[in-house]
């Protein structure tokens, strides 16, 4: 696979983990502030869920980034 192809994953997957993760706050902000429990198990739940999926994209990130560098992780200047 060319280089392109793993630009794009890890331009992509970058900012979409670091927005799931952001998402997951917010949802469990709006459930530690509700007063319905089902609703509040229901945001607690997708909370979670975005969490979960933006640390695979994560993980996704480094791996598309590591193939990137050659397995270089830090670069010098």
């Amino acid at each position: 696979m060319n280089a392109s192809f793993w630009q794009r994953i890890h331009g992509g997957s970058t900012p979409f983990s670091i927005v799931l993760v952001l998402t997951s706050v917010v949802f469990d902000f709006v459930a530690w502030r509700s007063r319905d429990e089902a609703l509040r198990r229901g945001l607690h739940t997708a909370g979670f869920g975005s969490a979960v999926v933006g640390m695979l994209g994560g993980v996704g990130a480094v791996i598309a980034g590591l193939i990137m560098t050659h397995g270089r992780m830090l670069v010098e200047l």
